[in-house]
């Protein structure tokens, strides 16, 4: 493993700002909960009036958690499994009625995919130093 301070740097500022993304789009969620509401509707979604509530939920506190470097590789594969499902749902490019629609989904499509190697390297990676991982595994080594 290459001990570095830098990638410990980095390694906060990629978990920051996949953290941003979820944060921000999140809170969205609870700023028009009729407008998700109706779009989780038209999406086929179980539940429609719950999931502007769970999404915010996931995505927020998921969110937080990420950025504190909280179960970090717990977390990457959880936000994976998470950007894969809201892809499959909201971004089939392939099924779009029509230019304009395919054009958006095909661009949110291939972001999600690079959302989603953010975090498969943030899973091999780990949350670095500036992590509550690293905290807690410091303390934990203290204990020996």
């Amino acid at each position: 493993m290459n001990v570095n301070p830098s990638n410990d740097r980095i390694l906060l500022a990629g978990r920051a700002l996949l953290a941003s993304l979820f944060i921000v789009i999140g809170a969205t969620k609870l700023l028009s909960v009729a407008g998700f509401t109706r779009y989780f509707a038209a999406k086929g979604m179980p539940f429609p009036e719950a999931m502007p509530y769970v999404a915010f939920l996931i995505e927020v506190g998921g969110g937080l958690v990420l950025l504190l470097g909280i179960k970090t590789r717990v977390m990457a594969v959880l936000f994976i499994l998470y950007t894969i499902a809201a892809t499959l749902i909201s971004h089939r490019f392939w099924a779009s009625p029509d230019a304009a629609t395919q054009g958006a989904d095909l661009i949110n499509f291939f972001k999600n995919l690079a959302i989603i190697g953010g975090f498969t390297l943030l899973f091999g990676a780990g949350g670095g130093r500036y992590s509550v991982d690293a905290w807690r595994a410091a303390g934990r080594d203290s204990l020996k």
